[in-house]
């Protein structure tokens, strides 16, 4: 609805101050889109050829479309594949060609629907790494269900539950919030009757396949607990490390919270 495809059924929306489905010719001048695994770009041609269609499309002067150009090349490695036909190319070098040409126009901003799906690691980081430096000249509105790129890209954080906003903030403030500290003690193979041989009730834990996790946060003697554990399973332990919580985890702790009152849960 934001880019203007759809009309909302009721109340409405304004994007940089227009009605993105009445104004539709103006806010898609001002707007970018990239769409995971839906290829925008002509297929047939190479990319080089659909920048300069974007370019005559918005009216880019020669020396912008240059700079740019050689810019998004340096950056996301355009050089050994912007002049093959789209066709050609491997999914990570297409949403790399997506994502110049995106930018291309200089959009006051762009709407990236998981942009990263499906990338290998070293693609993903390259286009993650792409977007960090360009995001201070661009609003970039991200969805995605990858908490990696939450984490390395957003500064803000918005989280939809059956339609509503159910919470929005500055990312760091979930994790500040949830500054945990986990001791994940893991089994070589998760003992029978576990329970029953450790008091795991006077902490706050949870048992998964062959690994316990325990909230030692607020534990000033970590290492007596882990003597302790030591101690009552000796050989069934294969190691223990003590972590902070990822974000993931963090965010898995503020839904669950947000939706226990429904008796509804992450797992």
């Amino acid at each position: 609805m934001m880019t203007g495809i759809l009309a909302p059924t009721s109340g409405e929306i304004r994007v940089l101050g227009n009605d993105p489905f009445k104004d539709r010719l103006i806010n898609n001048r001002k707007i970018s889109t990239v769409f995971g695994q839906r290829c925008k770009l002509r297929w047939d041609v190479s990319p080089m050829e659909s920048y300069y269609l974007i370019k005559d499309m918005y009216d880019i002067n020669d020396k912008d479309f240059k700079n740019r150009i050689s810019y998004f090349s340096e950056i996301l490695g355009l050089s050994t594949f912007i002049n093959n036909p789209v066709r050609t190319l491997s999914l990570g070098q297409k949403m790399k060609a997506e994502l110049a040409g995106a930018f291309l126009y200089d959009p006051e901003i762009i709407f990236l629907d998981e942009p990263t799906i499906g990338l290998d690691v070293l693609t993903k980081d390259s286009i993650l790494n792409f977007l960090n430096s360009i995001k201070g000249t661009t609003t970039i509105l991200l969805t995605t269900h990858d908490f990696d790129d939450i984490e390395k890209l957003c500064d803000r954080v918005i989280i939809l539950h059956e339609g509503r906003i159910i919470h929005d903030s500055p990312v760091n403030d979930i994790s500040s919030i949830y500054n945990l500290e986990m001791l994940e003690v893991i089994f070589k193979d998760l003992p029978e009757n576990i329970e029953s041989k450790f008091d795991f009730k006077n902490y706050k834990f949870d048992i998964k396949k062959n690994m316990v996790k325990i909230d030692v946060s607020s534990i000033n003697n970590k290492s007596e607990l882990i003597k302790k554990i030591y101690e009552t399973f000796n050989k069934d332990i294969d190691f223990v490390r003590v972590s902070k919580i990822s974000f993931k985890d963090a965010l898995k702790y503020f839904l669950n919270e947000q939706l226990s009152a429904k008796g509804k849960y992450v797992s």
